[in-house]
C-alpha cells in the first residue's frame, strides 16, 4: 500500500512541477508581448523597462491586470499591461 501512495505522490509532485514550468514559460511569453506592444515602456509612467534582468528591481516589467481579477477581470492578454514595480505597487487593484 505504501508503494502505491508514494507512486501517486511522486506523480502529483511531477505534475505540479510541470505546471509551474509551463506557467513560468507562459509568463515569460506574456512579458515579451507586453514589452513589444508598449515599446518597452511602463504603461503608466513611461519608464524604460527590462524583461531579461530580474535584478533591475525598479525597471523590471511586472504584469498588471488592467481590470483586476479580484473585481471580475479576466486573465487574457487584452486585459494585461506591463508596469514598472513602483507603478504596479501603487496601482494595486485599482481600476
Amino acid at each position: 500500500m505504501e508503494t502505491v501512495v508514494c507512486e501517486v505522490n511522486q506523480q502529483r509532485i511531477s505534475h505540479e512541477k510541470q505546471c509551474k514550468r509551463i506557467a513560468t514559460a507562459s509568463k515569460r511569453g506574456k512579458r515579451k508581448i507586453l514589452y513589444q506592444r508598449q515599446d518597452g515602456k511602463c504603461a503608466i509612467c513611461g519608464r524604460r523597462l527590462q524583461i531579461d534582468d530580474y535584478t533591475s528591481m525598479e525597471n523590471y516589467l511586472t504584469i498588471d491586470h488592467i481590470f483586476p481579477l479580484s473585481r471580475g477581470g479576466v486573465n487574457t492578454i487584452d486585459n494585461l499591461q506591463g508596469l514598472c514595480r513602483n507603478c504596479n505597487s501603487i496601482k494595486s487593484d485599482i481600476i
